[in-house]
């Protein structure tokens, strides 16, 4: 609660730019093409690599382990 209250000007300047900035058809699609760019194929493969391993890191059979070993080797991460 701290955090908020020590820094509720800067949160609230930042919604408003962001708020405001999708609100603006032109600033719209740059916001888009910077997202659509982002979102490849190797980044999207790494996020889901990483979420698997924080799961099967989490639980406690080595089943989950083994598959995520074995997809990282196959995608040679």
């Amino acid at each position: 609660m701290d955090f908020i209250t020590n820094n509720w000007e800067v949160i609230i300047a930042t919604l408003v730019c962001a708020v405001g900035g999708i609100a603006v058809p032109g600033v719209r699609t740059f916001v888009m093409i910077g997202v659509r760019s982002m979102l490849t194929e190797k980044v999207l493969t790494q996020l889901a690599i990483s979420a698997l391993e924080k799961a099967a890191k989490s639980s406690k059979n080595t089943v989950d382990d083994a598959f995520v070993a074995e997809l990282k080797s196959r995608t040679g991460r």
